[in-house]
């Protein structure tokens, strides 16, 4: 009798712990992501204020390879297994994508990283937050 008692406060103790630690992984994917896309504005902007076509040639490989952000970066992928990607490249702006995010994270990012740039929650239904940076 004091084994199943035993078993049973152990088995819903690491239920409890399993569902109160299950979010604290979703709001940590959502950190990461945040962070990594704002190091990668953050970055641009530091490249941009050192060449002569502002944002005209930026990529990822090429703020990768001159150190202003991480390699993982560019090859590896995003918490949620999409990718950071740069799009619509002109002198003055790109548009900035985490990919394959599924419209919740999407939406709660939507919200936490609008204070540092204009985002499009339209691609959200597609799992896709896009940024413009100017």
């Amino acid at each position: 009798m004091d084994t199943a008692f035993s078993l049973v406060v152990i088995i819903g103790l690491a239920a409890y712990v399993q569902a109160k630690t299950e979010p604290l992984t979703s709001k940590n994917d959502e950190a990461v992501i945040v962070d990594a896309l704002t190091h990668i504005i953050e970055a641009s902007k530091n490249y941009k204020a050192g060449v002569n076509d502002g944002f005209g040639s930026i990529n990822m490989t090429l703020l990768s390879d001159a150190g202003l952000i991480p390699a993982d970066l560019t090859t590896g992928t995003n918490p949620a297994g999409g990718s950071y990607t740069i799009s619509n490249q002109s002198a003055t702006g790109y548009s900035l994508n985490a990919t394959q995010l599924g419209p919740q994270l999407c939406g709660r990012l939507t919200g936490k990283i609008s204070r540092f740039a204009d985002t499009s929650p339209s691609d959200c239904a597609a799992g896709t937050l896009t940024i413009a940076v100017n």
